[in-house]
């Protein structure tokens, strides 16, 4: 996904970006920085994958984790000047198999599994958000929909207690 990180607050925006560009197969947390901030990528130690996602010759990131029970997570070295932020990306299905989630987080601990992940799940045909606190997942909400091979513009915004999905421009989730 292409991902972009903006802090909402008037008049003050505070961004990382990372288009994923560079050489392809290059592991995420490798010799890759983002355009914006120089942001760098770190495996997020608290979560089951023992491996991270690749940068492919299309400019995507590709998981390399094979079992479905394992969860790839890598934070960007940026940090919001707030906890109210807008997480963003482009998803784009380069396949259906049915364990397959993808998805972004925000306000995401860096020393625990703490924080919000929207995103698809392939098994259930849904966008799902969900919290999840010391690794433990509680889902908040969910819609469903048909996935296709293209681009999705997938957004998560935190603002205070409000937690929102949005789904190119379109709010299908809010808690």
């Amino acid at each position: 996904p292409n991902g972009t990180w903006t802090r909402l607050a008037a008049g003050i925006t505070e961004t990382v970006i990372d288009t994923f560009g560079g050489t392809a197969a290059t592991l995420l947390t490798a010799a890759h920085s983002g355009q914006i901030l120089g942001a760098t990528w770190t495996k997020h130690t608290s979560f089951t994958a023992s491996t991270v996602p690749v940068i492919t010759a299309s400019g995507l990131l590709r998981c390399n984790e094979t079992s479905a029970s394992n969860t790839e997570v890598c934070y960007a070295s940026g940090t919001p000047g707030s906890a109210n932020y807008t997480v963003s990306a482009i998803l784009t299905a380069a396949s259906l198999a049915t364990n397959e989630a993808a998805g972004i987080w925000g306000r995401l601990a860096t020393g625990a599994a703490t924080g919000y992940r929207a995103g698809y799940n392939v098994g259930t045909t849904k966008w799902e958000l969900y919290s999840c606190v010391a690794g433990t997942y509680t889902l908040l909400g969910s819609a469903t929909q048909s996935l296709l091979p293209t681009g999705y513009a997938l957004a998560l915004v935190m603002n205070g207690t409000t937690i929102s999905v949005v789904v190119d421009g379109v709010t299908i989730i809010s808690v």
